[in-house]
């Protein structure tokens, strides 16, 4: 380069050469397009129901939500225990009856039998439920429902109407985390004890 003028003049053609443009969409190779149009978001099969961390939820929507896990959050994912009732989805049977509501699907920890009919549970967030003559539990918000409960497991088999139904019938708002389909509620325990099959339950 002849030397600091040689390096000089050579800075001086390479501070003068224009910078490469961004290549745009359609100078992209083809495969590159394909794989970047797969790479979107797309709307879901459900009507718009999604798991809390799919892609598809809106920025802003998923940083609230994670907020409002994180109030929530102790050694469990919001409660330490899932409570659901036959009533439930005995009515959810009969809102779809060619679906598979078999309580396999939710895997709750507590399943609760009554004369009740309905979407029970709705009305149970921050009241009290006795189990036997032992445990007491605090309900603390309904549960929201997402795709996992419509996976094929075991013998049951892949069934999307069973969010579809409750979507359609059972969107409940929960404060701090927006409205969603939800069935059963979230409880914590407030009294220790023990609990077996047929023991009776008090809501309070």
């Amino acid at each position: 380069m002849g030397g600091p003028a040689g390096l000089l003049r050579a800075l001086r053609r390479r501070a003068g050469r224009r910078r490469p443009r961004a290549a745009r969409r359609d100078h992209l190779p083809g495969r590159f397009r394909a794989a970047q149009r797969r790479s979107r978001p797309r709307r879901g099969p459900l009507g718009g129901v999604r798991p809390s961390g799919a892609p598809g939820l809106h920025p802003a929507r998923r940083q609230q939500l994670r907020g409002a896990l994180a109030r929530h959050r102790r050694s469990f994912d919001l409660a330490v225990l899932h409570v659901l009732t036959d009533a439930t989805l005995d009515h959810l049977r009969e809102l779809a009856p060619d679906a598979t509501f078999d309580v396999r699907r939710y895997r709750p920890n507590v399943v609760l039998d009554g004369d009740d009919s309905g979407f029970t549970e709705n009305g149970w967030p921050g009241r009290g439920i006795t189990l036997g003559d032992g445990p007491e539990l605090k309900v603390s918000i309904t549960v929201m429902r997402c795709v996992m409960t419509t996976l094929a497991q075991s013998d049951l088999p892949a069934d999307v109407d069973t969010l579809r139904t409750i979507a359609k019938h059972n969107r409940l708002e929960i404060p701090g985390m927006g409205v969603w389909a939800c069935a059963g509620v979230y409880a914590d325990v407030t009294a220790g004890g023990s609990v077996s099959v047929g023991d009776a339950y008090v809501v309070s």
